[in-house]
């Protein structure tokens, strides 16, 4: 089991001046959109919100980053990022 890791309720939207959307491949359930969204929260500068029905992933960012390390974090979580828009 993982450790969910929640947003402080006084990070709002406006803090992220960044917005990436990934495509997922290897989601088969919602635990699976949390365990992802989790896999964000453990940088304190990216909120998450990913959509098992849709299989995406809009993350917030409080900075620019690659997306290469976006990727990586999608697959260290065991899942695939096909694209990054």
């Amino acid at each position: 089991m993982f450790k969910v890791k929640t947003i402080h309720k006084g990070d709002e939207k406006g803090e992220y001046s960044h917005c990436r959307v990934l495509k997922i491949e290897g989601m088969h359930c919602e635990q699976c959109a949390k365990r992802l969204e989790c896999a964000f929260h453990e940088h304190e500068y990216m909120k998450a919100k990913v959509d098992f029905p849709s299989q995406t992933a809009t993350v917030y960012l409080k900075q620019p980053v690659d997306n290469g390390f976006l990727i990586q974090i999608v697959k260290q979580a065991g899942y695939h990022a096909d694209q990054v828009c």
